[in-house]
């Protein structure tokens, strides 16, 4: 952090007054000790809360890192040559700007003003050795049936199953849960096929048969509900999308910039970051929550889990592989595929990837750091219904695969000089399931994971109980998760209140005291 940053809403001032407990409860009372499971951006984002709020807080990550799924590598091959510290997002490259649970965060962490949109270049879809423009829409739905993109896309009888869609019954679809079934039944096949099938596989990694339409499209399924027409809620939503700068953005220098920022906060609130620490159990005692590592059990008043406990799971989620290739080659300054691709099926004979994204195309700032010539671009494998095709192999494998699929899909011929450096990283995805609206992805309240009953000093008294939250618990995405992760904090530093107050009345000893809601956003904007 620099030295401006005394200036930011939450300067170095109010965040180590924001870390101790107020000064009337100090006499009697002790900061709650929290141990934060996880140090991705869900344990990342609690832990400040919970610090703020007056906890004392652990976060013990087991990797080597912060981050999770934000993080950044640095190109090498493109150091001391004019270009200072290229860093590209290896991880997730932007965050949907619904709802205001990301800004909300970045302009407290200071960096609303460094928020980039994306450059209106368009995406494409990939299908059968074709490439095709994706029409203005949602989720792939067009906006506009008839329009030129969607007639390419489509093709004549395509689109003109596309647009009867006003005029169909409104009991078509209504009991789809799935995005698929309904906009197979709403638009046909072809739509689902060659337009929303490759946006549900690029962007949610699933079968759109398998996504819940109430997690991905609340509003189809209410407008449907109303009687209303699903093609006027498309193009209302389009036209909101494209007022408000698009459906995504970043922060100008790369997501893992956040990671960063919150890292440095959390040590200036005085939290104890702990990495290679593997929690092995979580244990409730008598007075709270014992924690076990490898070699040492920590104890605490409560416990947030952002992350797994090791042992079997009722679903391990599924694998994709995100591979990053830093190019030179002047064909693509014209950004020939805009800014990426999303494909539509990887079972045909065709590229493995399911989609490609030209990170140096669709923002500006990060082709202003390379120069002309000198080209970022992603390449995502697998999804809830294949393994990555890069899985098991080699770098050198690799490479020659990834290279192969970028020029078929960027419609160019790539030599293996031209691609000047490769990265590569597994992430684990949480798996959707359309039958159940509430699972992974669905954004529900964070609550308790469980309580336990315990007798101390002859009365019952409810342990704090623990709280989950992360991408198992939110669903995948930064819009989801950091909402849910505050949600999480702000229950967890009440329940810690209501069992201090309950330790009161009983007249034991006083016991941890957390700020109140006002005290806390006394520190924030």
């Amino acid at each position: 952090m620099g030295a401006d940053d005394e200036d930011q809403p939450l300067g170095r001032a109010a965040r180590r007054a924001a870390a101790q407990p107020a000064a009337a409860n100090r006499a009697a009372a002790r900061r709650p000790r929290v141990a934060v499971v996880g140090g991705g951006i869900a344990g990342l984002v609690a832990a400040r809360d919970l610090a703020i709020g007056g906890a004392e807080v652990t976060v013990l990550e087991r990797g080597d890192r912060l981050g999770g799924k934000l993080r950044g590598e640095r190109i090498a091959a493109w150091a001391g040559t004019g270009t200072d510290a290229v860093v590209a997002d290896l991880g997730a490259e932007a965050y949907a700007t619904r709802g205001d649970g990301v800004a909300v965060l970045l302009t407290e962490l200071g960096m609303i003003d460094r928020i980039e949109a994306p450059r209106p270049l368009g995406s494409w879809a990939y299908d059968s050795g074709i490439a095709y423009a994706l029409p203005p829409g949602l989720l792939g739905i067009p906006a506009q049936p008839f329009s030129s993109k969607a007639f390419r896309a489509l093709g004549l009888g395509g689109v003109l199953r596309a647009a009867i869609e006003p005029l169909l019954p409104r009991a078509v679809g209504r009991d789809e849960r799935s995005l698929g079934g309904l906009v197979e039944a709403r638009f046909g096949s072809r739509v689902l096929d060659r337009l929303v099938r490759p946006v549900a596989r690029g962007v949610y990694s699933t079968d759109p048969e398998s996504l819940p339409v109430a997690r991905v499209a609340p509003g189809l399924a209410s407008t449907l509900a109303k009687g209303r027409s699903l093609t006027r809620a498309v193009r209302a939503a389009n036209a909101r999308r494209t007022s408000a700068g698009g459906a995504v953005a970043r922060i100008g220098g790369g997501m893992h910039r956040l990671p960063e920022r919150l890292e440095a906060e959390l040590r200036e609130l005085g939290v104890a970051i702990r990495l290679g620490a593997e929690v092995v159990e979580v244990s409730g005692v008598d007075d709270g929550w014992a924690v076990q590592l490898a070699a040492e059990t920590i104890r605490v008043d409560a416990v947030l889990l952002a992350a797994g406990l090791p042992g079997p799971v009722r679903d391990p989620g599924f694998d994709v592989e995100v591979v990053l290739l830093a190019i030179e080659d002047p064909r693509l300054d014209a950004a020939p595929r805009g800014t990426g691709l999303l494909v539509a099926a990887t079972d045909r004979g065709g590229p493995a990837a399911k989609a490609l994204t030209h990170t140096s195309a669709k923002w500006r700032a990060a082709a202003d750091g390379l120069g002309p010539g000198r080209h970022l671009v992603r390449l995502s494998y697998g999804s809830a219904d294949w393994i990555p095709a890069t899985r098991g192999l080699g770098d050198a494998a690799v490479r020659e695969r990834v290279v192969a699929d970028a020029a078929e899909l960027l419609g160019i011929e790539l030599r293996a000089g031209d691609v000047r450096e490769m990265h590569r990283a597994v992430w684990t995805m949480p798996r959707a399931d359309a039958s159940n609206p509430g699972s992974a992805g669905a954004g529900a309240a964070a609550g308790p994971a469980g309580s336990a009953r315990v007798t101390a000093a002859g009365t019952d008294v409810l342990r704090v109980p623990v709280a989950r939250t992360g991408e198992a618990a939110s669903g995948t995405g930064l819009a989801q998760v950091i909402p849910h992760a505050r949600a999480a904090a702000r229950e967890l530093l009440a329940g810690l209140s209501r069992s201090a107050e309950r330790a009161s009345a009983a007249g034991g000893t006083p016991e941890p005291s957390t700020r109140s809601e006002s005290q806390q956003r006394s520190h924030t904007p």
